[in-house]
């Protein structure tokens, strides 16, 4: 097994530990309240999210709570990643080396949720 495999294996077993532990504190919950905030902060942090990271993540989503009236907590389950991806650092084509760019077809990275 190469070292990009091994490095992409270890990101998808962290990818998938981090939403898991989303997935079970959000059932642990019955409302929508700053409890579940904290907790889900604590979650990304532990996770290497980052804390201002975490920080906008929670933000941003109590936002898109409040604006579409979402009051289960299992409803939200799917915008942490949505919420991250928005956040992430925007990637400069240039910075990327030629031939990696050859070997993609010219496409940008892929990033751990899938997103480009």
């Amino acid at each position: 097994m190469g070292i990009f495999t091994r490095i992409k294996e270890g990101l998808r077993k962290t990818r998938d530990a981090i939403f898991g532990r989303i997935d079970a504190m959000l059932k642990s919950f019955t409302k929508i309240d700053d409890d579940l905030f904290e907790e889900l902060e604590e979650i990304l942090v532990m996770g290497d999210v980052g804390i201002n990271t975490s920080e906008k993540i929670c933000e941003e989503l109590k936002k898109r709570v409040k604006q579409q009236g979402i009051t289960d907590p299992q409803a939200i389950n799917g915008l942490p990643s949505g919420e991250a991806y928005q956040l992430r650092p925007k990637t400069d084509s240039k910075l990327i080396h030629p031939h990696a760019r050859k070997l993609s077809g010219n496409k940008m990275p892929q990033f751990m949720d899938g997103h480009k």
